[in-house]
């Protein structure tokens, strides 16, 4: 009977008593400020690391772009130097 009386103390009684007092502990407030700030940090990095991941994107699709172009121009290079080369025998 005694060990029921003590865990009904247990689950009711110690969370909401243990949670006063470490609002009251000054290192639990430290951490636990610290904790909120490091969380607050990380969705600020998370926001630039998706936009830097978006820019990189962009950046690459540009990359490539330029690339074909200058492979579409130099093929038409190439093709009007075999076509004058082939006019010439």
């Amino acid at each position: 009977m005694e060990q029921g009386i003590f865990h009904i103390l247990v689950e009711n009684g110690t969370s909401e008593r243990l949670d006063e007092i470490a609002m009251r502990d000054e290192a639990y407030q430290k951490a636990s400020q610290e904790l909120d700030d490091a969380i607050l940090e990380k969705e600020s990095l998370t926001g630039k690391l998706q936009e830097a991941d978006r820019r990189i994107s962009v950046l690459y699709g540009s990359l490539m772009a330029a690339y074909a172009k200058l492979a579409y121009e130099q093929g038409l290079k190439g093709m009007a130097e075999i076509f004058a080369k082939s006019l010439k025998e």
